[in-house]
């Protein structure tokens, strides 16, 4: 999906597409009431929305720890922590 600039509509663009085996999706019409990110917006609410209580409690919680490690080593490198 690509916006309607004129090197996206020209033959040579819309023959390349097609060779690779993509399909060409039009970008829909400039609408001032609707913005991309309006939809994404609705997205992470709705993901947000999904979790558990136990989701956020576990993120307060453990941010103590990350604060106290970051103290620990005093502006020296950290170590990437996995979030999962």
């Amino acid at each position: 999906m690509h916006n309607n600039s004129p090197v996206h509509k020209s033959t040579t663009a819309w023959q390349a597409v097609c060779d690779c085996g993509f399909v060409q999706l039009d970008h829909p019409a400039y609408n001032p009431g609707y913005s991309e990110t309006d939809s994404l917006t609705a997205i992470v609410e709705a993901w947000l929305e999904g979790q558990t209580e136990e989701f956020y409690f576990q993120g307060i919680n453990s941010s103590a720890e990350k604060c106290q490690k970051c103290i620990e080593v005093c502006c020296h490198y950290i170590e990437k922590m996995n979030y999962s």
